[in-house]
């Protein structure tokens, strides 16, 4: 089991969101950022069936496997905030309160020290993060997608660094299916 900080998906959506801030084939902005975590952070972790008060599942825990410590409240802003950050505060917060990711001496994304605090040096299996992220979206597409496919979307719509995808991340995954095909009638009828 890959122990995972809680705060894996400060660094989630800040990377995210960095890239989301630039234009394409420009590096993505990885400081002065405003978070929205009521957006894109709560479609990731609400899942229905929950703990009435604790409507929202983050699969990550650096303290345990108690299954009560995965369902977190529904004040995701609360949760994120600097102040609850505590120890990660300067990991992600700018002095102006906008976060941000470490950076190396030369400007870069230090994903050797996320590896370090978020991942406790082990890097996360790509496929399982991903997996999650999309678990409620639909893909259109000529034929089944694969694993490979889902990657790609993930290292995409995340704008990942060389960096981030070596150091973060571990690229392998299990030989299943990752997509469950839909036909609707009219599908069916030809």
């Amino acid at each position: 089991m890959v122990h995972i900080h809680e705060n894996f998906v400060v660094y989630m959506h800040v990377t995210r969101k960095g890239g989301q801030l630039t234009e394409k084939d420009k590096p993505k902005q990885i400081a002065g950022i405003n978070p929205d975590w009521f957006g894109e952070v709560r479609d990731w972790l609400d899942v229905p069936g929950g703990p009435p008060s604790k409507p929202n599942f983050l699969p990550f825990s650096s303290r345990g496997s108690d299954p009560t410590r995965f369902w977190k409240n529904g004040n995701l802003a609360g949760s994120y905030a600097p102040s609850s950050l505590r120890s990660m505060k300067s990991l992600f917060v700018s002095p102006d309160k906008t976060y941000k990711l470490p950076m190396t001496a030369g400007g870069a994304i230090d994903a050797s020290k996320l590896k370090e605090v978020l991942l406790a040096g082990v890097s996360v299996p790509a496929w399982a993060v991903a997996a999650f992220v999309y678990r409620n979206r639909e893909f259109i597409a000529s034929s089944r997608p694969s694993g490979a496919d889902l990657l790609e979307l993930f290292r995409q719509d995340f704008s990942l660094t060389q960096e981030e995808q070596i150091s973060l991340y571990n690229w392998n995954f299990p030989d299943t299916e990752f997509f469950e095909a839909f036909f609707t009638e009219e599908d069916s009828d030809g």
